[in-house]
Formats: C-alpha cells, structure tokens, sequence
C-alpha cells in the first residue's frame, strides 16, 4: 500500500467548481473562508471528500481523549499496537486461514476495548449481577478472569458433551479433560455423564478440590493473562468457550449475560489458541468459536469465523485424503497418534463441513467448499474411550458400527447437512438438476425419499446414542428441510398443492416443536431460531392464505393458538436477537391478512383488535391477495438471500492480505 502519512495540498472542491485560484491556506482557503464554506478535498489514496482540517481535528480528538484517560486514571501509557512478528512460527502461511483467524482476534480486541455489556466477573464466580460499569483495555480486563468452581464447570461440562459435542464433535472427550481440565481443576469427579451414560470413560477421577498446583488455584496470583504460560493461556480458552456454549445452549436455565461474559473472557486468550503449532488445536479453536456464534449473535459475524475454518481444513488437506494420503500433522511418528489424528482429522472436517452448511442455508449463500472436492470418511463412531484404547494396543482405527456412542447423533447430523447442502444447490443457488434425474420434480421426489430414509433411520434409543441428547431436535431438523424442500425457492416460486400441504404440516410441526422447547426450558438458539420460526410461520399462512382445502380442514382457533405459540417463542427471544422484534411484528401482519378469510364478522373484529398494527400503510390492511402474496413472497426470500445477523459486518483484511496495489489476495 502507498504511504499516507504525508501529501501535497491540493485546491479544494469549491474553487476547482467555481474556476478560481484557490491559495491553499489551513485550515481552510481565502475564498471559502470569504463566503464562510467548508473547504473540501479528495483523499488521494481512497478518493474520499473530507474537510482539509481532517488530520488536524483527529490529531486534536486523540489528545483530548489521551488527556481524558490520564485524568480518569484509566491508562498510565497510550495504548501501543501489539507487535507482530515478520517471519511467523505458525503451520500456515500468511494468506492462509489462520492469519484470518488471529484477525478475528484482533477485531474482538478492538470491540472489547471501547464498550463493555455486563459488569466485570466476580473473584469467586460467574454468576454476579451486572452493572453499567464499562469496559477498560483488554489488558486490564483479562486480569480479571476468574473461573466456576470445579462443581459448577462440571455441570457445564455435563451440559456441553450432552447436547452441543453430540452434534458438534470438536472435541475428543478424554483428550479434552486431559489437555485442559485437569491442568485447570485435577482430575473429574467420578459419576459424571460427559456423553457416556452406557460407557465407561478413559480418565482417571477423583472427588479432592483442586490442587496448590492447578491453574484455577495459581490464577488468583497472576496479574495478567500474559503472565500465564501458553498452554495455560490455551487451557482458559478452550474451557471458558466451552462454558459458555453450554450455558448458551440452556439459555433458559442462566442469566441471559452469563454466556457472553464467559465468551468475553475466553476471547481474551483466543489468540493464543488460534496461533497454536499443532494446526487441528487451532482448527479446534476457531470451530469452537463459530459454534457460539451460532447460538448467539457474535462478533465477529459466524460467516466470517466459519469460512476461517473451512480455509483452514482446505490448507491442512484435511478435506481430501487420496491427496493427503493420510499424511497428518503430528509431532509424533508413532502408528497410535496416527489413529487417533486421523480419527480427529475426520470429525473436525465434518464438524466445519455440518457448521458451514448450516450457516449457508440460513444466510442463503454458497457453501465454503464444494462437494465435488470432497473426499474424507466420517469419523469412526465407537466411543471415544474406545478410539483411544483401540489405537493404543493396534495403532489402527476400528470399522465397528454398532454399540452405545454418541457420535450416532453427529452422524445424524453430518448426513443431514450433506442432504440440505443439496437442496440449498439446486433450489436456492439455481445450480442445474443433476443428469440423472429428468426434471426437478424427479429431482425433489429422490430428495424427498432421501429425506425420510433419513429420518427413519435416526437413533431414538438412549442405549444406542449414549448420551442426554434430546431426538426431538432432529425431527425439528427434518421438518425445517422438507419446508426448504418443498416450500417456496427461486427455483420453485408458485407451490403446487401437494407441496402447499406439505409445506403446512411442516410449518406448524416446526411451530410447535419450539414452543415445546421454550416450554420445557430447552431453547439452545436465538437468531437461528427466529429464522426458522419466522420461515415456518410465513410458509404456514401461505398456505393458508392461498389454499381454500387447508383453509377447509382448519379451524381459525387453532390458527390463532399456532401463531400465539411462534409469538411467546419470539418475545423471549427478543432479550437476545435484535432480529426478532422484526420478524414478531411482520408475523403478526401476515396472521391478520390471512385470518380474514377464515372467520366470520364478528370474529374478525376480536382477532383485529388481538393483531393490531399501527401501520396505515401496511400492504396486508387493504385484503388484496396479490399484495398479500408479494408481500409474503419478499418477506421470505429476503430471510433466505440477506442475512439478518446484527455483528456480520466483514472483518478488515490484514496487511499481508493486500497487495502492493491495494488488492485482496486470495485466502
């Protein structure tokens, strides 16, 4: 990039306009302090137009806001740039998906800096009241990072291998006990369900409290995490990102700022994590933090962090393994690690594979790797204990299907993600129908089929998935995909009756599978969940709207006690999301247009007054059906091909990802 930090003045805006001598003065010109006009220039370098005094001003607001920090003895020195080093020790290259990994880092640190949402952690636990204190530096911030007592990050724990590993396999259950917790607490205490309710993990337990040697006893002396050594640095991380997505995912059951404070403190040795040598603790890192970002809203945005990910499987050739030729990076030769690399290789591939696939069907964009290039196995689904005693005595993976594993459920998962991917190619990215099939409706039969081998064949039985999970999930997962199926899509605009009828039973199904959650203290999601409510709701009065046999078969009351349902679910959501009050109030709109042509005089007037809307403009007020439809029509497609996400805005691109001219480089 040129240098900006100095440039001739040039004649401003005004004299250039008027054809007059301009003389250059500062802050402004003699003509445009005459006629007393701002006097404009263009930025050489970004072509930008801003008053000539620009420098000058920020250089004044700097020092103003330097001597407010030292009056306020918040700061004893101006904050300095923390030093990068010119040739990186790191596995990646610096275009790679690790470079954007420690900028992901750098921009937490930039937000953190300025604004803090909840008060400052308490010295014994987690759990306090916040208040309206505000942020300081991330240095002084970080001093202050104090963790749960052994019980409560067990429960955590408990929490996390029982709903979010289960689907999200990031972590291998006695590895990451090993590597972090018992470094941080000693060794679990005995009884503890961490996904293995019919399996007997590989770790030694105890019921003593933590040692004189662990960190959670040494934390309380350190001043600074800077102080800590690397691996303690990256035992925090994983740790605290992992109470926090756990708490995130019974959000119902802790105080709403709880998972953000302990995010917040991971984020503060995230770095540290995301630069590790060993490439698969970094990818670990990095997936961790997209996984909280998909519960909530985040920055940086979850497009962002997940597309990280992907660069990073695709530069490790995890994603291909004829290419690889199950060459793993390992620091060790030895026949065991290999298994058990390879093992981790697999499921964290799958794991950014499952998340990146989510993601792009929510924000409709293209998936961060095609599946054409894709050519890795499933990880193995026998239970972690036995992964490692399996490569311990033979040094190989075994091909077992059968038995109490939780990775039953993160099959499921993968295998679905790998249905809807699909779907979202055909239908929403326009790609062609494949050869094999002779027109779309084939297409969407097969898929259909598909779909419902799918669900047949899903784990039930606690025996077989070996863990807490919840299976109601995954009928709420096959009723979102046949409504993405068969609901309306630029490939599909106009429904045909049978998939109106379809498209009903799976909206409503999907309605009341949430509130069953939100009733049962469930509810793991918050924008994800407003998207698929709100995707449910519209494709429900769609159909009701334009389908007089549906419109026959049901009854308004049962309508309006759906659409109360979707309601109550987004108004608790609305303390998380900025997204849902939105997608509340066009939802109530749609329901008053479409209810008018179920109920009689009299009932129309209660449920108007139940809906009403102070919009005198509103396109559903008039009862004109087509403006209903287009109404309805852009609502949903603007869900599907905008995101919606508050904290997506893209990262800024790191200087060795620009090249001389100012373009990007590719990643």
């Amino acid at each position: 990039m040129k240098d900006t930090g100095a440039s001739p003045l040039v004649a401003c805006q005004r004299c250039r306009q008027k054809k007059t001598r301009c003389d250059r003065g500062f802050p402004r010109c003699r003509p445009c302090e005459k006629f007393d006009e701002p006097c404009l220039t263009i930025e050489p370098w970004s072509g930008r137009v801003i008053p000539r005094s620009y420098l000058s001003r920020l250089e004044e607001r700097v020092a103003e806001l330097e001597m407010k920090l030292t009056e306020h003895k918040e700061v004893k020195t101006t904050t300095k740039p923390v030093p990068r080093p010119a040739n990186s020790t790191s596995f990646l290259g610096a275009s790679s998906g690790l470079t954007f990994a420690r900028i992901l880092g750098s921009i937490f640190r930039e937000q953190v800096g300025s604004e803090e949402p909840h008060t400052r952690v308490s010295t014994n636990n987690l759990s306090t009241t916040p208040s309206a204190k505000s942020r300081t530096t991330v240095a002084q911030q970080a001093s202050h990072i104090h963790l749960p007592e052994k019980a409560v990050a067990e429960e955590y724990l408990e929490r996390y291998f029982n709903l979010s590993n289960t689907q999200m396999p990031i972590l291998h259950r006695e590895d990451f006990i090993q590597k972090y917790f018992e470094p941080v607490y000693g060794p679990i205490s005995p009884g503890l369900n961490l996904g293995c309710t019919f399996t007997q993990p590989a770790l030694q337990t105890s019921t003593a409290p933590p040692g004189p040697n662990t960190l959670y006893q040494r934390l309380s002396k350190v001043s600074s995490y800077r102080d800590l050594s690397t691996e303690d640095q990256t035992a925090l991380y994983f740790l605290l990102q992992v109470f926090s997505i756990a708490v995130a995912g019974h959000m119902q059951l802790y105080p709403a700022y709880l998972p953000e404070r302990l995010q917040f403190h991971a984020m503060t040795v995230y770095e540290t994590a995301a630069k590790s040598e060993d490439g698969y603790e970094a990818l670990q890192a990095v997936l961790l933090l997209a996984l909280y970002s998909v519960m909530r809203p985040a920055d940086p945005g979850i497009w962002y962090v997940i597309g990280t990910a992907m660069r990073m499987c695709v530069e490790m050739g995890i994603h291909n393994e004829d290419r690889r030729k199950r060459q793993v990076y390992v620091s060790s030769g030895e026949p065991a690690n290999d298994a058990l690399r390879l093992d981790m290789a697999r499921r964290l591939f799958w794991c950014t594979y499952s998340l990146d696939r989510q993601i792009c069907v929510y924000l409709g964009r293209p998936n961060g790797l095609g599946d054409e290039y894709i050519k890795v196995p499933y990880p193995s689904l026998i239970d972690d204990a036995y992964v490692l005693k399996a490569a311990e005595q033979h040094g190989t993976l075994p091909h077992a299907t059968t038995g109490p594993s939780y990775k039953h459920i993160s099959l499921a998962f993968f295998q679905l993600r790998y249905i809807q991917a699909r779907v979202q190619h055909v239908l929403y990215d326009l790609a062609e129908v494949p050869r094999a099939y002779g027109s779309l409706e084939h297409w969407r039969s097969e898929m259909m089929r598909e779909l419902d081998e799918w669900y047949r064949s899903i784990p039930t039985d606690e025996r077989i998935t070996n863990c807490q999970f919840n299976v109601g999930i995954l009928s709420l997962n096959y009723h979102q995909t046949r409504l993405l199926l068969y609901g309306m899509s630029p490939a599909a605009p106009r429904p045909s009756p049978a998939d109106m009828n379809m498209c009903a039973d799976s909206g409503r199904q999907i309605i009341e599978l949430y509130h069953r959650l939100y009733t049962e203290e469930r509810l793991n999601y918050t924008w994800a969940a407003v998207h698929n409510l709100f995707f449910a709701g519209t494709s429900y009065l769609y159909v009701l709207h334009h389908s007089e046999d549906e419109r026959r078969v049901t009854n308004s009351k049962s309508v309006q006690t759906l659409i109360d349902e979707a309601l109550a679910v987004m108004t608790f959501l609305q303390k998380y999301t900025d997204s849902a009050t939105p997608c509340l109030n066009s939802l109530r709109r749609l329901a008053e247009a479409t209810v008018r042509l179920m109920v009689s005089e009299s009932e129309k007037v209660e449920l108007t007054e139940f809906y009403h809307t102070s919009d005198s403009d509103d396109p559903l007020s008039s009862g004109n059906d087509n403006k209903v439809y287009d109404f309805i029509s852009q609502m949903q497609q603007s869900f599907i091909w905008e995101p919606f996400l508050a904290n997506s805005e893209p990262a800024p691109p790191h200087p060795h990802d620009i090249d001389e001219k100012g373009q990007f480089l590719s990643m």
